[in-house]
């Protein structure tokens, strides 16, 4: 399951809250890509797919169990 997925069904599931957006820094990043956008901080940069706090927050998660990790096949 992707990162995106996983975020997805844990909104519907209310485990997780988008978190707000902040201002952007000025100057921006040399990364700072506004094609990509990171659904979990609600703003451009990276893809959500590559969001490693949301990585963590996952990993929180499973780790207080309050969420169980994903079973592979």
């Amino acid at each position: 399951m992707s990162l995106f997925q996983a975020l997805k069904m844990l909104l519907e599931k209310g485990y997780l809250e988008l978190l707000e957006p902040r201002p952007l820094p000025n100057p921006l990043p040399p990364r700072y890509d506004p094609t990509k956008y990171y659904a979990y901080h609600q703003q451009h940069s990276h893809d959500t797919n590559g969001c490693i706090c949301l990585r963590h927050k996952i990993q929180d998660l499973i780790d207080k169990e309050i969420i169980a990790p994903l079973k592979r096949p």
